[in-house]
């Protein structure tokens, strides 16, 4: 197949083995000593993979990460399909849910009828397509209100949550955020309990 011609799908099915071992991000050497122990002595507990529910077409993919040897698959953007969980339980593997998820969580609708919520800009305008002030005492408690309905429906086998800001989009530059990077909001966004 000639590299013009190669396709995310076709890539996928012609190299799956390539990219389960480069999502452990170790050594061969490691990584094999790391699957010949005991769980106890493994170099890495959790190796895992981030899936996204197009890539679970043409490939059985808890099968796979089972003969990798890894221990984890992971969704993003959505849940994926019902069967996905029981597949991935059948090969002994646990479950988790990712996603940059603050504009699903925050309705924008809310920032009209209460501008505190908003992102702003340093120069002073409002920004109401992602994220949301981390100061926003209301704005948080929405996003863990719907956070937590999400929970219910996506359930990890891990117990962990990863509910993300918008990825690449601009962060609040309000008084109270303006002095903070863009990723420390988002951390301080992390910290909160729903």
């Amino acid at each position: 197949m000639r590299p013009s011609s190669l396709t995310r799908r076709s890539f996928l099915k012609k190299s799956a083995w390539a990219v389960l071992a480069a999502a452990c991000a170790a050594p061969r050497a490691t990584l094999r000593a790391s699957l010949d122990s005991s769980a106890s002595e493994r170099f890495f507990l959790t190796r895992g993979v981030v899936l996204v529910p197009n890539d679970l077409k043409g490939l059985d993919w808890p099968a796979l990460a089972q003969q990798a040897g890894l221990t984890t698959l992971a969704m993003h953007g959505a849940a994926g399909p019902p069967e996905f969980p029981r597949a991935c339980r059948a090969h002994g593997l646990q479950v988790e849910y990712e996603m940059h998820a603050l504009s699903s969580l925050l309705p924008r609708s809310l920032f009209a009828q209460d501008p505190t919520c908003s992102v702003w800009t340093r120069t002073g305008s409002a920004n109401w397509q992602h994220n949301c002030c981390v100061h926003s005492e209301k704005a948080v408690r929405i996003v863990c209100q719907n956070a937590l309905k999400w929970a219910k429906d996506m359930r990890p086998t891990t117990g962990r949550y990863f509910f993300w800001t918008d990825d690449g989009q601009v962060m609040c530059r309000c008084e109270q955020c303006r002095e903070f990077s863009d990723s420390d909001p988002g951390a301080a966004a992390e910290r909160t309990r729903c």
